[in-house]
């Protein structure tokens, strides 16, 4: 999200974003995904797919890949 973040300037020329989500938090600081894909979509972006990335031992999610588009690109 920080990257995301850093690019204000330019968000509107970004028609995808692959992002990293996490479920349960690996990182000290990290966003709970849902507040990550809630900034993604603030930005104009729609949630396209989820790719899990890690599980725990006990077969939770931990994270995801994230695939977004631009909204305003997509068809309805």
């Amino acid at each position: 999200m920080e990257v995301v973040k850093g690019a204000a300037g330019c968000i509107h020329w970004i028609m995808g974003l692959q992002s990293e989500i996490s479920v349960a938090p690996i990182y000290e600081d990290m966003p709970h995904y849902t507040e990550a894909l809630a900034y993604y979509e603030s930005l104009g972006l729609s949630l396209m797919d989820l790719f899990i990335v890690s599980r725990a031992k006990d077969g939770r999610v931990l994270e995801y890949d994230c695939l977004m588009a631009r909204s305003d690109q997509l068809e309805v």
